[in-house]
C-alpha cells in the first residue's frame, strides 16, 4: 500500500550494506506525490533525488514510517516542499549559504514552518519526533536490489506531473 504524502521515513541498512551513522537509523526521506520518495544521496547521484516508493521500500530491510504533520493539509505542504528540493546538490554539512542537502536536512526543510526549523542532526532524532504509523522489519527475507536507484529522477517536474497538490 502506498504511504500518504508527507509521511517521513527513517531507515536502516543491513550491516553488510553499511551502517556508518551513529545511532540505530542511518537514512531519512519524505513521501511526496504520485508515489515518489524524496531523499538525498551522497555517492552518485550526489544530489537530492526522487525514487518510486516500490524501489525505495525494496532497498531497506527496516523502515519506520512516522507522521510529523498536524493534519492532511500540512502533510501536503511537506510533500510539496520536499519535491521542490529535488535536483539540488548533496551536502554533507548543509549550511544556509549553500543550496545542498543531506537526508536529515531534506526532512528538516520539508517540515519547517516559517523561520522555525527542527534542530535534528541525525535520523534517530527524526524517529523520536513523530507519531509512528508503521514499522517494517524484514532482515531474514530482505534481498539486496540489483539497482539501488531504479527509477530515480533529479527533475522535480516528474513528481508534479498530474499531482493532486495540497491546494487542489
Amino acid at each position: 500500500m502506498l504511504p500518504e504524502q508527507g509521511y517521513i521515513f527513517v531507515t536502516r541498512n543491513t550491516d553488510a550494506v553499511g551502517n556508518s551513522n551513529p545511532g540505530h537509523w542511518n537514512h531519512a526521506a519524505v513521501m511526496s506525490w504520485n508515489g515518489w520518495v524524496v531523499e538525498a544521496q551522497p555517492e552518485p547521484p550526489n544530489a537530492v533525488i526522487a525514487v518510486p516508493w516500490v524501489e525505495f521500500e525494496r532497498r531497506y530491510p527496516e523502515i519506520l514510517t512516522i507522521d510529523l504533520a498536524e493534519d492532511e493539509i500540512h502533510r501536503g505542504l511537506i510533500a510539496w516542499k520536499a519535491a521542490r528540493l529535488v535536483g539540488l546538490p548533496y551536502a554533507t554539512v548543509p549550511v544556509f549559504w549553500q543550496r545542498g542537502h543531506n537526508c536529515v536536512s531534506v526532512v528538516r526543510a520539508s517540515v519547517k514552518q516559517g523561520w522555525r526549523a527542527p534542530t535534528w542532526r541525525l535520523p534517530d532524532d527524526i524517529a523520536k519526533a513523530g507519531k509512528e504509523i508503521s514499522h517494517k522489519t524484514e532482515y531474514e527475507t530482505w534481498i539486496h536490489p540489483g539497482d539501488w536507484f531504479a527509477g530515480m529522477t533529479k527533475d522535480p517536474a516528474d513528481i508534479f506531473k498530474g499531482a493532486k497538490t495540497w491546494h487542489d
